[in-house]
């Protein structure tokens, strides 16, 4: 719904600010690229550390300490006793915290990983943990959960759109900042002038390269399309035949 949208978007806008207002500040302002990369490498260990414990760790321990002794539940029992046993367990929170924990970690990684390249490292593995960590915490300590179908992101599609943006010009100012290109550069003669008008051609080159490429790669590829067609077509026609089938006599 429309609440919903400007209710993500705010909650977005300040997720962005909160997590990444500091590195931008140390990034434009300070402009200290040893400090960036030693910020940005604890925010991701100790980001990665604390959301392991707090939706995993902490959630065992309560269904293992606190619900399980309550429950007298077998594996003789029948499938019945075990499905009603697990509707006594907590609903599933949901997914805007996932999505938002998403967005967080491609923010790192689009924005500064050329100051700390090893982001996506970290960020793979701590990936891979949490894919079985997420699926025992569905299976096992929520009830599962049963959501709407939706034709789309919505404006989380939007969100990932505009850091991606954000990303290109976050990368082409801190590569401006590398020692090593200035280095070049003060070797070849360029002065701040022109290699700051070379950042900002670089960078809107790689803008119309990433809107051109959006344009001609399609979000939908066209055996899905045809595919999902055929399904649409064939779901049409079976209910089509089935109100023939009720109305004959």
């Amino acid at each position: 719904s429309a609440y919903d949208n400007h209710l993500t978007g705010k909650i977005l806008v300040f997720t962005f600010f909160n997590n990444f207002a500091v590195l931008f500040h140390i990034a434009f302002f300070k402009q200290d690229v040893p400090l960036l990369r030693k910020r940005l490498a604890s925010l991701l260990i100790i980001s990665q550390v604390v959301n392991q414990v707090t939706e995993v760790v902490i959630p065992f321990l309560v269904d293992r300490f606190i619900s399980a002794p309550h429950r007298t539940e077998s594996e003789d029992d029948p499938e019945e006793d075990k499905f009603r046993n697990q509707g006594t367990l907590p609903l599933f929170p949901g997914l805007f915290a996932e999505y938002i924990e998403l967005l967080v970690q491609f923010g790192y990684l689009s924005l500064f990983s050329c100051v700390f390249p090893l982001t996506a490292v970290l960020l793979l593995l701590n990936n891979l943990t949490e894919i079985r960590s997420d699926a025992y915490k569905i299976c096992k300590l929520f009830r599962k959960p049963f959501t709407p179908p939706v034709a789309g992101l919505g404006v989380w599609q939007l969100a990932f759109e505009v850091l991606s943006f954000v990303s290109v010009v976050s990368n082409c100012w801190l590569l401006l900042l590398s020692p090593h290109l200035q280095g070049l550069s003060q070797e070849a003669g360029l002065s701040d002038s022109n290699l700051l008008m070379g950042a900002v051609i670089v960078e809107h080159v790689l803008i119309l390269a990433k809107v051109i490429m959006a344009a001609l790669i399609p979000d939908e590829p066209d055996w899905i399309r045809k595919k999902r067609e055929h399904i649409e077509y064939t779901s049409m026609q079976a209910l089509r035949q089935q109100k023939l089938n009720v109305q004959e006599p």
